[in-house]
């Protein structure tokens, strides 16, 4: 890893939003003591934190942010019965109308070159159907992802805001 690497970690709009960010929120209080409980030598902590960011401590940090969040997120994955676009992508599903579901079934099948699913393949086998769901949002993952927000410019910053909440709601809890 090159000090360029480490830098870009940093500068990425998504990397340091979604994942620097949440870990200096929970590091926050932790500073700020240090810093209170040390103000006369200053120059030394100074001199000790320019030393850790220096070495790598904001990238080891939005890391270790990123895989706390993802952590929390395979729980709660686990919870609530699959991922959030697997569960409305389900026939069994009532957020989204059963039209506009059929639609997306259409679109994610022609992409991914499969079929998906009808209401009661879904219900003998829906292992099969998540499975293909999964397929489908990760299509749409893939393709909408790779420009860094510029075509899709909504869709990254909702991303950037998803990576954001997650990682600092899991930062605290593997903190206990």
């Amino acid at each position: 890893m090159t000090l360029d690497d480490i830098v870009a970690k940093v500068t990425d709009p998504y990397d340091r939003q979604a994942r620097l960010y949440p870990a200096l929120l929970c590091l926050l209080p932790l500073l700020a003591v240090v810093a209170l409980l040390h103000a006369p030598n200053v120059s030394a902590l100074t001199g000790v934190v320019t030393l850790a960011v220096s070495c790598g401590g904001l990238f080891l940090m939005t890391n270790i942010c990123r895989e706390m969040g993802k952590r929390l997120e395979y729980r709660l994955y686990r919870e609530w019965g699959g991922k959030p676009t697997t569960q409305l992508l389900r026939h069994r599903d009532g957020s989204i109308d059963s039209v506009t579901k059929r639609r997306y079934h259409a679109f994610l099948a022609a992409k991914i070159n499969a079929t998906l699913l009808d209401a009661e393949q879904e219900k003998s086998d829906p292992a099969k159907a998540d499975e293909a769901y999964q397929s489908g949002a990760r299509w749409l993952l893939d393709h909408t992802r790779p420009d860094g927000g510029k075509k899709f410019d909504l869709l990254f910053k909702d991303n950037v805001t998803y990576g954001f909440r997650r990682n600092a709601l899991g930062a605290p809890d593997h903190l206990e």
